[in-house]
């Protein structure tokens, strides 16, 4: 599959299912749980962030909204889940649904994160900047405390939401299969900046790009956006994907990402 010959209706579909592919890995992970349906999918793992627990629609849930909701609540609450986020795309992202998830109390978190694509081949170039910040993949125990450190600092989280990324990569990993890549960058052999990349198929998905705020302004989140993914073509992915902030939309532009013009929420339901 290359990227010229993605129809844009596929590209928006390859960021979608790159994301509820991670999902579905998720809910693979030791002690964890997921349920696939032909209409809507749940995904619970023990690692305390929310991103480790979700539900997301696989077509336009426009019937039985209010009941789907309290279903997909009950099951989360069976499972002593503290919290978990719903996500909406361009499927099932009704402005129904969108209204019947506030009414149930859930707090929008992300609205409308454009959705993003490139040919990994065309990040090449960029990818070469700062080559002073050198990128590791977090494997030691000492690289993944800091991978988790630079994430909290970056995106000023508690502790637990990096412990959650690091703790789900051991599990994966000592079950035998590492679920995904955590990138570290450094810079004068401090860790200054991250990234996490997973692959499926010839799609590689980036997420988590932050830099620590001592070290923005110096082309470090370009350098964690490209470098990983150009490494990850060595295996097979062609085509980058990711959701943008508001805050990294125009760096992404710049390195070659195309706006596919549609985009991706996600609301937020915490336990009373």
């Amino acid at each position: 599959m290359t990227f010229q010959a993605l129809s844009h209706l596929r590209l928006v579909s390859a960021v979608e299912n790159n994301v509820w592919a991670l999902f579905r890995t998720m809910g693979r992970l030791p002690g964890s749980d997921f349920v696939d349906t032909d209409r809507l999918c749940s995904h619970y793992s023990p690692f305390p962030s929310p991103m480790f627990c979700g539900a997301w629609s696989t077509c336009d849930c426009a019937d039985r909204v209010d009941s789907r909701i309290a279903d997909v609540v009950s099951w989360f609450r069976s499972k002593g889940a503290e919290y978990f986020f719903w996500w909406t795309g361009t499927r099932g992202s009704t402005s129904h649904l969108k209204a019947a998830l506030l009414d149930h109390g859930f707090i929008p978190d992300i609205e409308a994160a454009p959705l993003m694509a490139a040919h990994i081949d065309r990040l090449a170039v960029a990818s070469r900047s700062r080559s002073d910040l050198v990128i590791r993949i977090a494997q030691s125990d000492i690289e993944l405390e800091e991978w988790r450190d630079a994430f909290c600092a970056a995106f000023g989280t508690p502790k637990a939401a990096g412990q959650a990324w690091t703790d789900a990569t051991r599990a994966g990993t000592a079950a035998g299969r590492p679920p995904w890549t955590l990138h570290v960058g450094y810079f004068q052999n401090q860790p200054v900046a991250t990234s996490m990349v997973f692959s499926e198929g010839d799609v590689a998905g980036v997420y988590c790009i932050g830099t620590v705020p001592s070290a923005r302004g110096r082309g470090f989140g370009a350098a964690m956006t490209t470098r990983p993914l150009v490494h990850a073509r060595q295996k097979r992915p062609a085509v980058a994907v990711l959701y943008s902030t508001q805050a990294g939309y125009s760096l992404y532009r710049r390195l070659g990402f195309a706006d596919l013009n549609s985009t991706v929420s996600r609301y937020l339901w915490v336990s009373d």
